[in-house]
């Protein structure tokens, strides 16, 4: 399977640093652009506040509520794009080769596939690792004022975690939509989706939504486990190799990731030393890996994302 190649290929050449970039950007953006679809339902009804997501992105796809004007993925894409570094060119949209049709790439695994293997007219990757400079395609920054226009958002941090509400209220306000029967389209105009569909689509890109967060945390777990792995130098430290237990994710095109067996590690170090002693050199080795600046980050971006997983269920 395509996606399970670039995957792979990603994990070998992975830096281990809080920002998201590659594999990881993408599935952020399948998060974006599925709060950004849900915002179509905003349009003439009482509970309507505006565009929030990329609001003044202008496109060609025709919105749930017939408007004319809505961006594609590709366009979205190309919208909140931002360099990553300084001497980053930014991708040609116009002669990248574009999916013929975008209406079945709503769900993360679909967008974050497309975003990735993204190829130019000759053939030319859009995403390039290895290039000089790194060509990050639409993986790497977002231009937060084009993301959250108008709306003071400067932290990527504050950006990921404010997609979870905005999701969150889209929903209650179009749930009491639906319940007051207002879910309604004009019969003369062939082009507007019947009500049964908006509320279908709807419900497709919410649930999209759900499974971006939950896929963007399962990431942030995987690299944060794959740095304690790698960076430890656990043998070092305590005498002997740890016992590590193998993690998959419910995404299995995700991958895996091995978290340690704390109780299991200190048995095998008992052997050597005492068991005192066993469970003192482990502690202290874990809370020095777990006090550094790169461990806090990579649990504040799983917090962040924990936090739109929450709003996005309900539970906060």
């Amino acid at each position: 399977m395509k996606i399970l190649q670039w995957t792979a290929a990603l994990l070998t050449i992975c830096i281990y640093t809080t920002s998201a970039y590659w594999v990881r950007g993408a599935a952020e953006r399948a998060l974006y652009y599925s709060v950004y679809v849900l915002e179509d339902i905003h349009f003439s009804q009482s509970a309507y506040d505006g565009w929030k997501v990329a609001g003044d992105c202008v496109g060609d796809r025709r919105g749930m509520w017939g408007q004319k004007t809505r961006c594609s993925l590709a366009q979205f894409l190309d919208h909140i794009w931002s360099p990553k570094d300084s001497d980053e060119p930014r991708p040609d949209a116009s002669k990248i080769k574009w999916p013929a049709s975008m209406k079945g790439i709503s769900n993360p695994q679909a967008i974050v596939s497309m975003i990735m293997s993204l190829e130019y007219q000759d053939g030319t990757p859009v995403n390039q690792h290895d290039a000089t400079p790194k060509r990050y395609g639409y993986t790497g920054n977002n231009n937060l004022g084009k993301l959250w226009p108008n709306q003071g958002v400067t932290s990527y941090w504050d950006s990921l975690e404010k997609f979870g509400p905005r999701a969150a209220q889209l929903k209650k306000d179009f749930d009491e939509a639906v319940a007051k029967g207002d879910i309604v389209t004009d019969p003369k105009d062939k082009k507007f989706k019947p009500h049964q569909k908006v509320i279908e689509t709807f419900n497709k890109f919410y649930a999209a939504a759900q499974d971006a967060a939950e896929v963007i945390i399962d990431f942030r777990v995987q690299d944060k486990w794959r740095h304690l792995k790698e960076m430890g130098k656990w043998k070092s430290v305590l005498g002997v190799e740890p016992v590590w237990i193998p993690k998959t994710s419910s995404h299995s095109w995700i991958g895996a990731w091995d978290e340690i067996d704390r109780e299991k590690t200190i048995d095998k170090m008992a052997a050597h030393i005492s068991r005192e002693d066993a469970i003192k050199v482990y502690d202290a080795h874990w809370e020095s890996l777990t006090s550094s600046e790169i461990y806090q980050q990579h649990n504040d971006a799983i917090n962040r994302v924990k936090a739109t997983a929450a709003s996005l269920k309900g539970t906060c």
